[in-house]
């Protein structure tokens, strides 16, 4: 995540006064964020509704959880965002960016649109439908109402407010040999803002396998990225990472999901919310991919409910085995599954992937079976039970005859030195 804070470019008591001018001139409510939704700057104008919603600790952690992702969402677009909370208001947010680092998000809105207003804008749903009592409704009913395009133009201008003022800040410490930042911790060196921007998830990449509904591509994006978090280029390898490593990822895959699909960006939104409410600092790689595939997964799998009955395709059999290597064990279920005879199957598998569908399968429960000892501690007895390989010294001589190790001798032989997963299988 970022390396600056934007209280290091500008003081906060300008920042503050910014924001409280805005919001008096404008009607509306404004806070400053940081990246996690951590309140910066004193609320300014909020809304008895909104404040009321704060004053509870659940509904603060939510309503910190949509400016998170609102305010991801700006700095993807390195603009303005204009949506509807998780309760049903108006916001949006203004990103604070300095070349590549994401610093913040101005918030702003609280707001309803006229009754006789149509509009088109995505939700943010943190935790799913918010239930509200009879008195935070009466509050929500009595929050201002803004037409779309005075809520667009406020949001245009502080866009150009923020910019000048961050373009300033930052001109003002290049050319001062006393800058603003001075006093608080310096800005990690060129070099290293290069290096961390290089580990941020492919977004670009993993949007596009998502598109051609290539999980397989999509899993193997995101265990890059994970190789590259844990193993820094001309760097040791890191048995744990910040978790704030982790969120960056999980943050990229909810952008995707909001595009593609509402029921899905809800549930990765749930999944995310879920895992920060945790109070580690650090995760392994074993917690960071099982956290960052399963958001993959239960994407893909809503992406695939919303898509309805229609003929199933080899690719949608693919996926399945990528979510689950044991779903398919034998070309007789697989075969019930697509509708096809196995002859059929078996052929037309071959010809789309070069392999046979058993090899296929068990080199995808070798794979997971490696990932397992690698970074998990769970016992081989465990491993082989969990991938279906009965008996277990069945699944010694498998994994022997695609690893040529045992699965005992491969733990030993790696633990210090993790390769990657699908390198062998």
């Amino acid at each position: 995540m970022p390396g600056k804070l934007i209280t290091e470019l500008v003081p906060l008591e300008q920042l503050q006064q910014v924001q409280d001018q805005f919001a008096m001139a404008m009607g509306l409510a404004a806070i400053l964020v940081d990246y996690r939704g951590k309140p910066v700057t004193s609320a300014s104008g909020f809304t008895d509704f909104c404040s009321s919603m704060r004053a509870d600790d659940k509904r603060r952690a939510d309503c910190m959880s949509c400016d998170a992702h609102g305010g991801l969402q700006g700095a993807m677009r390195a603009g303005p965002h204009i949506y509807l909370c998780h309760a049903g208001l108006v916001d949006f947010s203004i990103p604070l960016l300095v070349g590549e680092d994401y610093l913040g998000a101005m918030m702003c809105g609280q707001v309803r649109l006229p009754t006789d207003e149509t509009h088109s804008l995505p939700t943010v749903a943190v935790y799913g439908p918010t239930t509200l009592s009879d008195d935070l409704r009466r509050q929500r009913d009595a929050v201002p109402v803004m037409s779309i395009s005075r809520v667009r133009a406020a949001a245009d201008t502080l866009n150009a407010l923020m910019k000048g003022l961050i373009s300033s800040a930052t001109s003002a410490g290049e050319a001062s040999p006393t800058p603003l930042r001075a006093e608080v911790r310096p800005v990690p060196p060129r070099s290293s803002r290069i290096e961390t921007s290089s580990r941020r998830l492919d977004v670009v990449a993993l949007r596009r396998a998502f598109n051609d509904d290539d999980l397989p591509r999509a899993v193997a994006i995101v265990r890059q990225q994970l190789d590259r978090l844990f193993k820094p280029e001309d760097g040791p390898q890191q048995k744990r990472i910040g978790r704030d490593l982790l969120h960056e990822s999980a943050d990229g895959i909810w952008a995707i999901a909001q595009e593609l699909d509402a029921d899905a960006a809800a549930e990765v939104s749930r999944r995310i919310n879920q895992e920060r409410s945790r109070s580690r600092t650090h995760v392994t790689r074993y917690e960071a991919e099982e956290h960052l595939l399963g958001l993959l997964f239960c994407m893909h799998a809503s992406l695939e409910h919303s898509q309805g009955r229609r003929a199933r395709t080899l690719n949608d059999l693919i996926n399945h085995i990528e979510r689950n290597p044991v779903a398919f064990l034998t070309l007789q279920q697989a075969a019930e599954f697509m509708n096809l005879s196995q002859h059929h199957l078996s052929r037309t598998f071959k010809a789309q992937t070069g392999r046979t569908f058993i090899d296929y399968v068990t080199s995808k429960r070798i794979a997971r079976a490696k990932y397992l000892l690698l970074y998990s501690d769970q016992p081989v007895l465990r491993i082989a039970a969990d991938l279906r390989f009965r008996p277990a010294n069945y699944f010694s001589r498998s994994f022997k005859a695609y690893i040529g190790l045992t699965p005992s001798e491969f733990r030993r032989g790696h633990t210090e030195t993790p390769e990657s997963v699908e390198d062998s299988a």
